[in-house]
Order: C-alpha cells, then structure tokens, then sequence
C-alpha cells in the first residue's frame, strides 16, 4: 500500500531522509495522498485516494509516528467506504495490500494541486465550528475538480470517480440461485413523473424488492442468515449513502420493533411524507393520524 506524503506530514511522522519516488499503485484502491495543515487553531490531516481525489479527513493531534498515521488513515478509509457500503470492497482490496506499506512522495503537481484545492475547501468549509470532519469530509468529496476531467475544460466529482473506481476493481455480482423468502426480484422502475417525495420513492423503490406489506402485517422476522446484500445485490445500481443506511436502520428495526410500528418513530419522517407514503400505498388520502403501516 502506497502513502504519498508532503514534506510537512513527514516530518511530523519523524520520516527521516528523502521520499522516493513510487510508481502508481497496481491496486488503485490502495494508493492515497496526504497532507497536513490547520484550520482554526486545530492540525487536520488530509487523505486523499491518489486515482479519483476521494478524500478523507481526521484530526492531526496525536497522529506523531509512522504507526500512528498508518492506523488512524486506515480506519478513516474504512468508515467512509463503510459510510458508501462499500466495506467488503474495503477488506477485499484494502486490507490485503495493508501487508507492505510504503511512504513516498507525491505522484505528480497534478495530484498535489488536487490535494490542495481539496484543503482549501477544507478550509472554508470549517470555518461552521459545527461540522465535523467526516462531514467537512463528504462535502469534498461532491467538489468539482478538473483533475477528474475526462478532457481539457472537464470536471468530475470524487465521489463519482470513486464509485466508478470501485465498480472496475470489483463489478457487482449478479445473485444467482434461489432468493431468500423475503425477497421479490426486482426490476428498475422507470424514472418518476410526479414529484414524490425522498422518502417514499425510496420506499417503493424498497417495497418492491422486500414484500413489505405483507410480512409486516404478519409480524414475520428476517432469516437469521439473511444479509442486505442479497437485496442489494438486485438493484443493479449503486444505492446511495442514504438509501442503504436507510435500507439497514429499517432492517434493524424489522426484527426489534412490534408490529404495527410508528414510521415516524423509525424513519423520522414529517407528517407531510407520512401523507405521501399513505397515499402511494392506498391510493387514497388517509385521515389522520396516519402514523402506522
């Protein structure tokens, strides 16, 4: 696994004597950049994935040795593959090339000016004293930078280059054999006319593949070795961020919560896409409340 450091972050991690230069990484997932520098009186440091600029983002106090870098950057890259379901990614391809780690310097001054307008942004998004660094850390990763450009007078966003990345490095596998009980196969609905809201396309999106409304009348539990990915496995696109976090929290409560269970409650919905969601399901506007499905 390459680490790519500044001056500046090396000698912090008391790096003695001059980086070598290192080719790019065979595993793209296992090559990143990073730097250091401060905002508000407080040292961050920046790690970015050296193919697509995806960046990560950690505070600077206490990270003082190579081992201490290398821990805190590790498990920064995992929670936020984590964060875009892409954890088995991670052990699949992270963690085996975690077995020779090397330091060296920058690839290119393409890859060190990307490095830095991510910071600079960094920067001005930090000035909120609210945000945290995985957020100020999601916000880059929606930046447009013209190192992502396919051509001169392109731009591209780290985010979309790196599920791309990921997508090359591992395709997604097609689910074969029988399905488990509580899953229907799924076919990719048409984009929608109307304009629902985020919440309920979200659900007829998943109603669709789990037989919600039946098995929730029932009462039934999941399969103790059922796991999200054999539904996600049928979307036959990436689910965004919020949709699989949305996918396992309703999981979670699936087997916890007694039947029928407050939507609001759960999903923290506003009765306007309780309204909404009631009548995508009805086909009728229910009286209120209608908290319960």
């Amino acid at each position: 696994m390459h680490f790519r450091l500044t001056q500046k972050l090396a000698k912090k991690l008391k790096e003695t004597g001059t980086l070598p230069a290192l080719e790019a990484h065979q595993n793209p997932l296992a090559d990143w950049t990073a730097n250091l520098f401060t905002a508000d009186r407080t040292q961050y440091v920046i790690l970015c994935n050296t193919a697509t600029m995806y960046t990560c983002l950690f505070y600077g106090a206490g990270v003082n040795n190579d081992d201490k870098f290398i821990k805190a950057s590790l498990q920064a890259i995992r929670d936020a593959m984590e964060d875009e379901g892409l954890e088995q990614l991670y052990l699949d391809k992270v963690v085996p090339a975690t077995g020779s780690i090397r330091f060296g310097k920058s690839l290119n001054r393409s890859v060190t000016g990307s490095v830095t307008e991510q910071i600079n942004a960094a920067k001005f998004y930090l000035e909120d004293p609210t945000r945290a660094p995985y957020q100020v850390a999601e916000m880059l990763n929606g930046n447009l930078l013209s190192y992502l450009g396919e051509k001169k007078g392109d731009y591209g966003k780290p985010k979309e280059a790196f599920h791309a990345l990921c997508q090359r490095v591992s395709p997604p596998q097609v689910f074969e054999g029988e399905l488990p009980p509580n899953v229907l196969k799924f076919e990719k609905p048409k984009p929608p006319e109307d304009e629902r809201s985020r919440e309920e396309k979200l659900w007829q999106k998943l109603a669709k593949t789990f037989d919600f409304t039946e098995r929730m009348v029932r009462g039934d539990r999941l399969p103790a070795d059922f796991y999200p990915e054999h539904a996600v496995a049928l979307f036959q696109e990436p689910l965004s961020t919020y949709e699989r976090s949305e996918l396992l929290f309703l999981l979670h409560v699936w087997n916890r919560y007694d039947f029928p269970f407050e939507l609001s409650e759960v999903a923290g919905w506003s009765d306007e896409s309780l309204h909404a969601f009631g009548r995508w399901v009805t086909g009728q506007t229910l009286k209120d409340p209608c908290r319960y499905f």
